[in-house]
């Protein structure tokens, strides 16, 4: 919900149109906490949503990394009005 609430709040009369693609990237440490996290390509082009959903992720806390090493994920999110 938070990472739909990034996207949500920059749809306005100005911008009903905004859609496009985030890619991201983090790295989960071995207790589960993200040790960094960052934009690696968009095509949504609005500062704001990126830095609120690399926000959203960098507080999440994900389960334990097996073998206490760590996990690099890297995962695509698809942006686009909802249709009324």
């Amino acid at each position: 919900d938070e990472i739909k609430y990034c996207y949500e709040k920059e749809i306005s009369a100005e911008n009903p149109d905004l859609a496009g693609r985030i890619g991201l990237r983090w790295v989960i440490g071995p207790s589960g906490g993200v040790t960094s996290a960052g934009v690696m390509s968009t095509s949504l082009k609005n500062a704001n949503v990126e830095g609120c959903v690399v926000n959203v992720i960098k507080r999440i806390q994900f389960p334990p990394v097996r073998g206490g090493g760590i996990a690099e994920v890297s995962y695509p999110f698809v942006f686009k009005p909802s249709t009324k």
